[in-house]
């Protein structure tokens, strides 16, 4: 089979690097890869010549405006790995109502002209389907995964006697960082430190939270490179993951949770029925109602618990490395385009 991976994109964001590189590794996939410098008729050409030899042409994640240019110039099927809804994410998750049918629109023109749709969770499926109206046959469910070379398991590297609750991610409100920063007040007074990696929209707010309560047990990173966060996550005793309350929220399984399980850190993070879709609460994750007190209780419970918290994490570890390694991530693929191969 080959794949054709099409649009305004160097396809170097985390999602696409894993099915890539899963590709790479697999025997029956090859991948090819045209960068559109524009949506111009020289790309045009360009698309139906190699698309005329290939299986599939593929549009990577949030390249909602290339699809319906890509399915008028493409000779092969138009499959589309969205990863977001735009409409959940800048309306729902944001707050930003007014932008409601112009994100809208953009969701459903995209959906409209693809072929094949990917989905990384059951929830997110569930409302591609329901919400946007595609049909749940043409939509498969294909995890984020990780890239197994990238994130090998070490030895906690903390030597200051602290109990480090890591944080890495983008400051939005998905992320619940607010959540992290009043749980870190209620934790002033013990043996514990957040680390915080990460910059975005929410980073002002987080800052200022921590100047009004005098927070030192928060610990600020920036944002580093991919190629540092493993080295970053060795100093983590626990991992936190994303504690945002909306609809969003619940419905994804961020990157992060992928890259901390494999390097056989514990996570917690909130409860969902997307988590339970790869994750056992209690058993290989830890989950909590997204509240401060929550938040605090549990931290305080595990640094108390190291041989449960080590546990969890090893089972965590075990899972996500035997079964969402890039090679199984691309083998998903290719068994849901194998299947669809002879619809078009």
């Amino acid at each position: 089979m080959k794949i054709l991976f099409c649009g305004k994109d160097h396809f170097s964001y985390h999602r696409t690097s894993v099915i890539l590189k899963g590709i790479e590794k697999h025997n029956d996939i090859i991948a090819e890869k045209l960068t559109l410098s524009g949506r111009d008729k020289t790309n045009a050409d360009k698309l139906k010549s190699l698309s005329t030899n290939c299986d599939f042409v593929f549009v990577p994640a949030f390249r909602h405006k290339d699809v319906a240019w890509v399915k008028k110039h493409s000779k092969a099927p138009v499959v589309f790995d969205p990863l977001i809804s735009e409409y959940l994410t800048k309306v729902v998750d944001y707050g930003q109502w007014y932008k409601a049918p112009t994100k809208y629109l953009l969701d459903a023109k995209a959906f409209r002209h693809a072929d094949l749709l990917i989905a990384d969770t059951q929830e997110m499926k569930k409302y591609y389907s329901r919400f946007l109206h595609y049909p749940e046959s043409r939509i498969a469910v294909i995890p984020v995964g990780f890239i197994s070379d990238d994130f090998v398991p070490a030895e906690n590297q903390g030597n200051d006697g602290l109990f480090h609750a890591g944080f890495y991610g983008s400051f939005v409100p998905l992320q619940g960082t607010d959540v992290i920063a009043e749980a870190a007040f209620l934790l002033k007074k013990e043996n514990i430190v957040i680390d915080i990696i990460g910059n975005g929209t929410t980073y002002k707010d987080f800052l200022a939270r921590i100047k009004k309560n005098d927070l030192s047990n928060i610990r600020l990173h920036g944002w580093l490179p991919y190629n540092q966060l493993s080295d970053m996550f060795s100093i983590f005793d626990v991992a936190l993951g994303i504690f945002g309350r909306s609809g969003k929220a619940k419905r994804v399984i961020p990157n992060k949770l992928f890259h901390y399980a494999a390097m056989n850190r514990c996570i917690i993070t909130r409860e969902s029925d997307a988590i339970r879709e790869i994750f056992t609460p209690g058993e290989n994750i830890v989950t909590i109602s997204p509240t401060a007190g929550n938040l605090a209780e549990t931290l305080l419970r595990l640094k108390n618990n190291i041989d449960d918290k080590n546990e969890i994490a090893q089972k965590g570890h075990d899972l996500i490395r035997e079964m969402y390694n890039e090679l199984k991530i691309a083998d998903r693929l290719f068994s849901f385009l194998s299947d669809k191969q002879n619809s078009f």
